[in-house]
């Protein structure tokens, strides 16, 4: 199943462009993450598409690159059976959190598969607070290691971890 990329300046419109020329080539939308940083559009977008429609949606999609940044990526990969679980965390923001955090969690052979997170001003202090939600699989057997690795960083981030029974 294909994965399109996207980059664009935000602008009315785009995911339903985007979105109708995928149904024109008989496409369906199964599955995607679109989010507006700093002014773009930035997105990916999994669809299924009929063999005999994967050339016109590509050429159509071309089309649409003078535009826009659209990449388009052949999946052929099969999901593993992996555990997927949700880390809420909050703290006190510092310079390399994020790195601290993706380390721990590749250490503990898992993968981030979403990361949103910002920074704000505490309410009463106005100093800055770090609060990030980042959901994450891993094979069933590293989630313990991966806790643990976490909970050392409990002196100056608060980590809920809420696992899920499903698989990837």
């Amino acid at each position: 199943m294909p994965l399109i990329r996207i980059l664009a300046p935000d602008a009315v419109g785009i995911v339903s462009r985007l979105a109708q020329t995928v149904n024109q080539h008989q496409g369906n939308w199964l599955e995607s993450g679109v989010s507006r940083i700093s002014g773009q559009l930035v997105g990916l977008v999994r669809i299924s598409v009929p063999e005999q429609h994967k050339k016109p949606l590509q050429q159509a999609l071309q089309n649409l690159s003078h535009e826009w940044q659209i990449d388009w990526y052949d999946e052929d990969q099969p999901d593993s059976q992996e555990t997927r679980f949700t880390l809420q965390l909050l703290g006190d923001d510092q310079p390399g959190i994020v790195d601290q955090l993706a380390r721990r969690v590749r250490d503990a052979q898992a993968s981030i598969i979403r990361l949103q997170s910002r920074v704000y001003e505490a309410p009463m202090s106005n100093e800055l607070l770090f609060e990030a939600t980042m959901e994450v699989s891993c094979q069933p057997d590293q989630l313990a290691p991966l806790r643990q690795s976490l909970e050392v960083l409990g002196d100056s981030l608060m980590v809920d971890i809420k696992t899920r029974h499903d698989t990837l």
